[in-house]
């Protein structure tokens, strides 16, 4: 089947315009900076106590789990430290929808952050119950019985982030003297009676330096692969050898 120079020209350009659209979209990728590791671990009362997070053979990141328990309180925290977090105006980790970069997300930073916390406080009350006199052996009041009833007024409290589902927080870090950016997706579950089990789902940083927008993992999009792809398959070899010949100069 023969293919008309004009459609040669479209289909060069459809071809072209797909190329140029994937060296944008995955020009971090092909140049390397961008590297994203899975986790999957939960860190919690339900989960595991801590894991630390190594980037480029060092720590970078840890998150930790601590409790506090007795009769009367009771804590669960889960926080994280880190070179540098982003931080709400509270101190709690500030979680970040995808897009947002370091230097787009107001607040302050600081090196340790706690995500959230559940407790309760017990108050006890001493309630006196009743007592019975009687008498006896000539007049002699006696105690016949006394109660003591020692109940609690108890109050349960979630401070810093609630529940929430594949949240990013930003943190920086050293390398070689270079500061790195990098973001961390997060999941929380935490109510007045479980949690906090926060869920590191997987990393990712930027080896170049620049400030990385949260969930960017450096992949090409898929639909720009095929759009290159078809183009290609369009033109065929032959096709191509054609259409490099069209554009020859008439000499």
């Amino acid at each position: 089947m023969r293919i008309k120079r004009k459609n040669f020209a479209r289909l060069a350009s459809i071809s072209a315009l797909g190329a140029g659209a994937l060296g944008v979209a995955g020009g971090t990728a092909e140049a390397g900076t961008i590297t994203y590791h899975p986790i999957g671990v939960t860190i919690g009362p339900d989960g595991s106590k801590s894991y630390i997070g190594s980037l480029l053979g060092a720590p970078a990141f840890a998150l930790l789990r601590s409790t506090m328990n007795s009769a009367q309180l009771g804590t669960w925290m889960v926080g994280i430290a880190g070179s540098q977090l982003r931080e709400s105006a509270g101190g709690y980790l500030r979680i970040v929808g995808a897009g947002q970069k370091w230097n787009t997300v107001g607040g302050p930073f600081g090196g340790t952050a706690f995500i959230a916390k559940r407790g309760f406080m017990r108050v006890p009350h001493t309630v006196e119950g009743s007592f019975t006199t009687v008498l006896s052996h000539g007049g002699i009041p006696t105690i016949n019985m006394v109660k003591f009833h020692v109940t609690y007024t108890t109050s349960f409290h979630v401070n810093g982030n609630g529940s929430f589902t594949d949240g990013y927080a930003l943190f920086t870090f050293q390398n070689s003297g270079k500061t790195l950016y990098g973001w961390l997706e997060l999941s929380n579950s935490v109510s007045t009676t479980s949690g906090p089990d926060v869920t590191l789902v997987g990393v990712a940083y930027d080896s170049s330096g620049n400030p990385i927008a949260a969930g960017d993992t450096g992949t090409p999009e898929p639909s720009t692969m095929a759009l290159t792809g078809l183009a290609a398959l369009a033109l065929g070899a032959a096709g191509l050898r054609r259409w490099r010949g069209a554009r020859k100069p008439a000499a």
